[in-house]
């Protein structure tokens, strides 16, 4: 079926060529292998050397081969058919090989800084949070002063400085 439906196209859409020579351009002098390839534009390290696919390659050592500057991008092509890597360089193609990746020592875990531990509050029932009054009961000092039931003199003490420092504090911060 297609010979005949090739047969019939050609019959129909088929142009005598005004020239008998071939139509087509003349292969360029560069291999077919450097043409067809994947093209990719790749930083050259350091170390002349350039990453693709996971993989660390250099330029084969040659004549002429120049220096890269690091940092400098390159255009990288891998052949198709064979998957050479070449390296692309104002018309000139360098071969590559790969190179052993570095390998880069293991992350330590980052250390945690010593630091000083943040001023602690005191809690709600704290006594340091209680009015003064209500922690020392200032009215059973007083009644205990007025019914002269002092056992001592301490008491008799604490009892007036307990109510002289409260009347103060009442007149100082009145609420």
């Amino acid at each position: 079926m297609l010979p005949e439906l090739i047969q019939k196209h050609n019959r129909l859409f088929a142009v005598t060529p005004k020239d008998a020579e071939s139509a087509y351009r003349p292969l360029p002098e560069t291999p077919l292998e450097q043409i067809f390839t994947y093209r990719e534009y790749r930083r050259i390290s350091s170390g002349q050397t350039f990453t693709w696919k996971g993989k660390c390659y250099m330029p084969k050592p040659a004549p002429g081969l120049p220096r890269w500057e690091p940092k400098s991008v390159v255009e990288v092509r891998v052949g198709i058919l064979d998957g050479q890597v070449w390296l692309w360089e104002q018309g000139r193609a360098w071969a590559c090989v790969e190179t052993p990746a570095v390998e880069t020592p293991p992350k330590m875990a980052p250390q945690k800084e010593a630091r000083l531990a943040p001023p602690r509050k005191p809690g709600a029932d704290h006594p340091w949070r209680k009015p003064f009054s209500s922690t020392y009961n200032v009215a059973q000092l007083r009644a205990s002063r007025q019914e002269g039931s002092a056992s001592s003199l301490s008491q008799a003490s604490v009892g007036t400085f307990f109510g002289f420092l409260d009347a103060n504090l009442k007149r100082t911060f009145p609420l």
